[in-house]
């Protein structure tokens, strides 16, 4: 009669050995459902504790003297209460593995994310060392000496109004920064970057980054550097 019934006895364990197996790699992710990610992961969080009391009422109720033969009373006593427990083992055994599959396609889904932030690294990267290498935009950067700038004939946007005094406080020819503290020069390119003019901007970082190359502001100079490209791909 013992032997008639081992195999829900050991489905029963089973199903609370693949419950608990599921929290480590719950908690190995739940840092992405904090940063926003598309599954909700408390709801997973919460759905494998109650599983887990789920299995443990089983238990309690599949033994009622604790005897040290170690068979459930209510199994060996077979009937409904057998089948039912047998019943909700199966379906605590379904609702693991698809909380097992979300997991899975999160940890996939963090894999994609994680490349496409490093191949976007490795582009702004490139971008950034091909414009430090003296292209058209270095070019256009040379200093003045007499005082008097030439404005730079730009076939996409319109430069912005060229000005043949360099005087501080008028608007200056596009790719060409004003004078003033590091602070100064980098807020006139990101207001370029915020007005959609991208050529002038990338111009403008470029010539910051050779002028305050160690300046606290030349990490942030990089970066948008690299968003001047990636705004017009």
């Amino acid at each position: 009669m013992r032997s008639g019934f081992r195999p829900k006895y050991t489905a029963l364990w089973t199903i609370a050995v693949l419950a608990l197996a599921g929290f480590p790699m719950l908690a190995a992710d739940r840092a992405f459902a904090q940063s926003g990610g598309d599954f909700d992961m408390r709801a997973i969080d919460n759905r494998l504790d109650r599983i887990e009391r789920e299995i443990t009422d089983l238990q309690r109720q599949s033994y009622s003297g604790g005897g040290s033969t170690g068979v459930p009373t209510s199994l060996s006593g077979g009937g409904v209460g057998a089948a039912d427990a047998q019943s909700r083992i199966f379906e605590l055994e379904e609702q693991v593995r698809r909380l097992n599959g979300n997991l899975e396609e999160m940890g996939h889904r963090i894999e994609q994310v994680s490349q496409e932030m490093q191949r976007f690294k490795a582009d702004t990267d490139l971008r950034f060392q091909d414009a430090q290498g003296g292209g058209g935009a270095s070019a256009a950067l040379g200093e003045a000496s007499g005082g008097a700038m030439a404005p730079v004939d730009d076939d996409g946007e319109g430069p912005g109004p060229a000005t043949a005094e360099g005087t501080l406080g008028t608007a200056p020819v596009a790719s060409v920064l004003p004078q003033g503290t590091p602070q100064v020069q980098y807020d006139f390119a990101i207001d370029l970057m915020k007005r959609g003019q991208y050529d002038q901007a990338r111009a403008a970082f470029v010539e910051f980054l050779q002028l305050h190359p160690k300046d606290t502001l030349a990490g942030n100079a990089q970066y948008w550097l690299g968003e001047t490209y990636y705004a017009q791909n």
